[in-house]
């Protein structure tokens, strides 16, 4: 069973849906001549879909097997970071660590997915999200209170993969989420073909209508046919807080405050994250 892990605020449901609909179009080849509505409405039913989350995973979560490696040289001082809840880390559900079908070294066609954002965009994003969240209660917490909160937690999601990446290269891909967005059927295509996807019958055609559905434009015709956001987790539906944000979260960059940056860099540091460290060579989405 492929395994797609993302960090929040990079792609989640964008890979979600997108898998949805390339099920949802493989098994009804006359969807395409129906109208948005229609095929909206499939998510409203009841039908029982085989691939998301049957022999497909999607969602948060950290590298099957790194929690046991423990002679990786990272590995003491991942152990220190904080557990994550089930916002950082809500595949914990599935224990991979007592399945032999996660297991890299007893299951050598395992196949994982890890989508990332550059840690500065992703704080910057999850903080706005969070704001209007049915769970969490951001009133009187600052940005830079927030900072020194969550970003161990995207460390230890990051770290696990990275580590395990270097032990089992032919297993796991890494995907930049600023790549996946600037080359969306590029990089769709490339998870599909390493979880080899694009060997199912009706591949190419449900893949372009997938790509289709899964357009900005076509995303928040989703939400606004559902009346909630993708993920269901605001507090009230409004079109203008979409999931959905679309924004270029590089231009707030300056105002994350320089104890913050300070604070991001030190962490980045402890753990050999150089290639996030200077905000000016970041990636931009």
């Amino acid at each position: 069973m492929p395994i797609i892990c993302t960090i929040p605020r990079s792609g989640t449901n964008l890979i979600y849906y997108f898998f949805r609909y390339l099920e949802l179009f493989s098994l009804d080849l006359g969807l395409n001549s129906k109208s948005d509505e229609e095929i909206f409405s499939n998510f409203k039913s009841k039908s029982d879909y085989k691939l998301v989350g049957k022999s497909l995973i999607v969602g948060h979560g950290y590298c099957p097997g790194y929690e046991s490696n423990i002679s990786n040289q990272w590995h003491a001082k991942w152990s220190q970071l904080p557990n994550s809840d089930n916002w950082f880390n809500a595949l914990s559900t599935y224990n991979f660590s007592n399945n032999p079908q996660y297991n890299f070294a007893t299951n050598k066609n395992l196949k994982v997915v890890f989508v990332y954002r550059n840690p500065y965009d992703c704080l910057l994003s999850l903080y706005d999200h969070l704001q209007e969240h049915k769970n969490y209660n951001l009133a009187n917490k600052s940005f830079d209170s927030f900072v020194v909160e969550v970003l161990p937690h995207y460390i230890k999601s990051y770290v696990s993969f990275r580590e395990m990446k270097a032990k089992y290269e032919e297993n796991i891909l890494l995907i930049k989420y600023e790549n996946l967005i600037k080359e969306r059927e590029n990089y769709l295509r490339k998870i599909c073909k390493f979880i080899s996807l694009d060997l199912e019958d009706n591949f190419n055609s449900a893949f372009d209508n997938a790509y289709e559905y899964t357009d900005i434009s076509k995303m928040k015709l989703l939400e606004r046919f559902m009346q909630q956001t993708l993920a269901g987790d605001q507090k009230k539906y409004d079109p203008s807080k979409s999931h959905i944000r679309a924004v270029d979260r590089s231009k707030a960059r300056d105002l994350i405050s320089e104890e913050a940056k300070s604070y991001i860099v030190k962490m980045l540091t402890k753990f050999n994250m150089v290639e996030f460290i200077n905000l000016s060579t970041v990636s931009d989405y």
